[in-house]
């Protein structure tokens, strides 16, 4: 980032990491439940509220969506991370269950309707919340007690 566009981060208050999801996704314990994913306008989908992507609207499916990475994933390498158990809705009414896949070398989204095997390709979401109970990753904290 050129001394300019830090300058302007500072006096606006701050700046995000340009594409942050992806170290999330790096150290995730796949599988792994999805709580929400947050969009970069910062639209939510969750279990409470959905998404528009073009005129697709994108909600939850009946069971918890759930976060795979292919085996042997690594992240130098093309690999794909997918979020199943979507629910992908047309405005004229066409449902299909449908899964969101992120391609991590091209750090590229689509979403996949699962009957009809439509690709949609869209902006990825800037971050991912997981399940508080399966992800386990701890973080360090500083000591009360240090010098």
């Amino acid at each position: 980032m050129s001394v300019a566009g830090v300058l302007l981060c500072l006096l606006v208050g701050g700046c995000a990491e340009p594409y942050p999801i992806w170290k999330k996704l790096d150290n995730a314990p796949f599988p792994i439940k999805v709580n929400a994913l947050v969009t970069g306008n910062r639209n939510v989908l969750s279990r409470q509220h959905i998404l528009m992507y073009e005129d697709w609207r994108l909600s939850f499916g009946s069971d918890a969506p759930t976060a795979t990475a292919n085996a042997g994933c690594t992240w130098q390498v093309r690999c794909e991370v997918e979020i199943d158990h979507l629910r992908c809705e047309t405005g004229k009414g066409r449902q299909e269950n449908c899964s969101l896949r992120f391609d991590t070398l091209d750090e590229a989204c689509q979403l996949l309707m699962e009957r009809s095997r439509e690709t949609v390709r869209i902006a990825c979401p800037v971050d991912i919340i997981f399940d508080a109970v399966q992800d386990r990753r701890t973080v360090m904290k500083p000591s009360l007690n240090s010098p």
